[in-house]
């Protein structure tokens, strides 16, 4: 069978610059990390969108810390005035602790030491201490539960409910003093606030 041939139209064309070898620019590849892949093809360029802008670095950057705007540096300096203003009240009787301890046995009644260090937020230590103290004044006695032996129940002495009477007038100042630069509704909020955060 005759070899079919190339017709002469589709036959290429070979010019003077035909055999020469073209050379094509290689594609930029990208400096850094972003060096050519296979065949040296570049890689792909991330997008603005992946990398951390400016404004993104401003608004992840931590506040400063102003010590004169943070909650626990206000309520210690409002507890610092509340306790100048006590001990102006006071003196030397009885420190803040001992009033507590004494205004809540007046309140609640007989309870026990673990019992009363709760209810005036004092820890086991503290509380302890509070209560040796003011036993040995004569402030508040120890003595057993009638229904459960085992049990030590402290109580105001006659001399500690004296203490109280002589007390409450003052506490009572105490605690108007402390909030006097407030109007009256704003340390109803003050105090409902301070409540929900203990």
């Amino acid at each position: 069978m005759p070899r079919r041939g190339i017709s002469s139209s589709r036959r290429p064309s070979w010019s003077a610059e035909a055999g020469k070898t073209v050379a094509r620019r290689a594609p930029p590849c990208y400096s850094g990390d972003h060096r050519a892949g296979k065949f040296g093809l570049p890689l792909e360029k991330p997008s603005p969108s992946s990398s951390p802008s400016a404004g993104s670095r401003i608004r992840n950057r931590v506040p400063d810390y102003i010590l004169d705007d943070q909650i626990g540096f206000i309520l210690r300096q409002a507890y610092q005035k509340h306790a100048v203003l006590f001990l102006e009240r006071f003196g030397d009787e009885l420190t803040p602790t001992q009033w507590a301890a004494i205004a809540k046995l007046n309140e609640v009644g007989a309870c026990s030491q673990n019992l009363l260090g709760r209810l005036t937020a004092m820890d086991a230590a503290t509380i302890k201490g509070v209560v040796d103290r003011l036993t040995r004044r004569g402030l508040i006695a120890a003595s057993p539960s009638p229904t459960d032996r085992r049990r030590v129940l402290i109580t105001l002495t006659p001399a500690g409910r004296k203490a109280y009477e002589r007390g409450v007038a003052l506490a009572h100042k105490v605690s108007f003093d402390t909030l006097a630069r407030l109007k009256p509704r704003d340390r109803t909020v003050l105090l409902r606030l301070l409540k929900q955060l203990g």
